[in-house]
Parts: C-alpha cells; sequence; structure tokens
C-alpha cells in the first residue's frame, strides 16, 4: 500500500485537484462564491461521515454512517437521505453501497429478524449493526419515502434498476403500501424533527409520502411495471386535492 500510494501520488493529485476544480466551478456558477465554499465544506462532511468496509461473505463494498452530533446511530435513514442528493450525482454506487445494508436487514439476511412493514430507522450504534425492530426510533413513513426517493434517485442516475435485485422488490412494495395508506393522513407519527416528538397530520410527512409514491412509480416503469408505475403515480396525484384543501388546518 505505501508503494502504490508513492507510485500514484502524481497521479492521484492531479484528479482530485480536477474534481475540485469542476465542483468549484458548477457550484459557483449554481449559486455564487459563498455557495461554492458550503458545498466544498459539506461534500467533504458527506463522504467523510462514512466508513467503507469489505463483506467477505458477499465479495462486495458495503458503506456505513454514523450520526455524529445525536446518540451515535449508524447508517440513520434521515441521516444518509439530506446527503443522498450529493451522493447520486457524483457516485450514485456509493449511494446505494449506503442503502444496501438497510435492504438486507429489511430482508431479514442480517441475523437479526425484521417483521415490519416500513422502512426502518437505523441498523444500531456505531459500530455495531444489531438493532432489533421493536428498539428502533420509529419513523415509518418519514423513512419509507426517503428509501424510496433514494433508490429512485439512483435508478435515475444509472438509468437502470438493474442493480436492485430481484429479493428486494417484495420489501420495496411492502414500504410503497405503507406509504400509500398513509400518506393522505399521516396520523401521530415522528419525522426527521424528531425533537418536536410526535406531529399530528404533519403537512411535510405527507408531501414525503406524494413524492415517494412518484418515485416508486419511477422504479416500477423502469422494471418493466408500466401499469403499476400508472397506478401508483395517478394515486399520488389523486390525492393533491385534498392536500389543497388540508394543508394549513390545524384543527386536525
Amino acid at each position: 500500500m505505501a508503494r502504490a500510494a508513492m507510485r500514484d501520488t502524481a497521479s492521484v493529485l492531479a484528479a482530485t485537484r480536477a474534481l475540485d476544480d469542476d465542483l468549484i466551478r458548477r457550484a459557483t456558477a449554481a449559486g455564487g462564491e459563498q455557495y461554492s465554499q458550503l458545498l466544498s465544506l459539506a461534500y467533504r462532511q458527506a463522504y467523510a461521515g462514512t466508513i467503507l468496509v469489505w463483506v467477505p461473505s458477499r465479495q462486495k463494498q458495503w458503506q456505513f454512517l454514523k450520526e455524529i452530533s445525536s446518540d451515535g446511530d449508524i447508517s440513520t435513514v434521515d441521516v444518509i437521505f439530506p446527503a443522498s442528493p450529493l451522493y447520486a450525482l457524483m457516485q450514485p454506487d456509493w449511494l446505494w453501497q449506503l442503502l444496501e445494508p438497510l435492504m438486507a436487514y429489511s430482508n431479514n439476511e442480517t441475523n437479526v429478524a425484521y417483521n415490519l412493514p416500513w422502512a426502518p430507522h437505523h441498523l444500531g450504534h456505531y459500530p455495531v449493526c444489531n438493532l432489533p425492530p421493536n428498539k428502533q426510533e420509529q419513523m415509518p413513513l418519514e423513512e419509507s419515502g426517503n428509501m424510496l426517493i433514494m433508490l429512485s434517485a439512483i435508478a435515475a442516475a444509472k438509468n437502470t434498476t438493474d442493480f436492485i435485485p430481484d429479493e428486494y422488490w417484495p420489501i420495496m412494495a411492502s414500504w410503497a403500501h405503507y406509504v400509500n395508506i398513509t400518506a393522505k393522513i399521516p396520523g401521530n407519527q415522528l419525522s426527521t424533527d424528531d425533537f418536536l416528538g410526535p406531529l399530528k397530520n404533519a403537512s411535510n410527512l405527507a408531501v414525503k409520502g406524494y413524492v415517494a409514491m412518484g418515485a416508486y412509480a419511477e422504479l416500477l416503469r423502469g422494471h418493466g411495471d408500466a401499469r403499476g408505475a400508472d397506478a401508483f403515480w395517478n394515486e399520488a396525484l389523486g390525492y393533491l386535492p385534498y392536500f389543497d384543501a388540508h394543508a394549513f388546518d390545524d384543527s386536525q
């Protein structure tokens, strides 16, 4: 490794400088100098907050992300979510490596039996991924929506859904079904703003649900299920009049 590092120093530095220059140029053009500086910091934090591991049993790489400023949760879905646009833009495969452990956990491929119809909140407390489902900080609509949106973002960036193994489509369908039946009237649920406690019929959760239904529709379309895609897309659109009438009604 030391010899390789010495041998490749010049080419690696050239590549990193080229990446820096290109990112700063694009960010400055999009939002000005201050925006480009903020993006530069956010870029580094988003990648530095992850750790790459090798999974011998699968002969592949997985990524994990640690919550730094709370209680050290690992691979928290609503913490990955705000970083996901950057990953999807720069390295969609990196984002998939972050989501795949959550997919495997949800699909009962680990030594923890997961039995919930919605997506998990996190995998455990860093660095151990052994959290039973009844110990989750449950955010059913938040995290199910986040997972479907992020998976759709990867598919859009890669222009394919082939990266999703067949065995994961049933759990995605379970999440999408849960989103569909709760997005119109979310009820009393935690959102990513968990410091506020459960919020009754939060409009932001409803919107996330509608977007997630559209994201799932696009996943189905990419998977060759046009009929299912149209059904979810039209269902989401059908909720909009209700949302327009009730989004600012704080009596419910």
